[in-house]
């Protein structure tokens, strides 16, 4: 499975993970708790692109890749903003950090996906999840 889903910035196209999803367990015996857990990092990263990224701008886009590959899902989910410093995020964990906005998602992508990182060049965050 290989596929690119290129959506407005407006927060209810997020559903567009249902579809990806039911092409993966269309595809794949992929477990409920897998089809869970990509379902969670998906909605997580689009909306971070949508409200975070392009600032829930109409006029703007998200584009979504996806690629199942080895018994795992590669995702790739980009916008059009100016990008961020994932260095400089708060660490939400931190006592003086928990009132503060921020860090939450990013943090939360990192705890249940495999090699998550931010790429600044292409606005994009990419990430791995295994399928079994």
């Amino acid at each position: 499975m290989k596929g690119r889903f290129i959506i407005q910035s407006n927060p209810n196209n997020v559903e567009v993970v249902e579809e990806i999803l039911q092409t993966l367990g269309t595809e794949f015996e992929v477990s409920d708790a897998c089809l869970f857990n990509v379902r969670l990092a998906l909605s997580e990263a689009i909306t971070n692109a949508i409200l975070h990224g392009n600032h829930s701008n109409p006029h703007k886009q998200v584009i979504i890749d996806v690629e199942a590959l080895n018994g795992r899902l590669y995702c790739c989910v980009a916008d059009e903003g100016t990008g961020f410093d994932m260095d400089a995020l708060s660490d939400p964990r931190l006592m003086g950090n928990r009132e503060k906005e921020g860090g939450r998602g990013v943090l939360f992508l990192k705890e249940i996906t495999r090699h998550f990182h931010y790429c600044n060049d292409t606005h994009a965050a990419k990430f791995s999840i295994d399928l079994k």
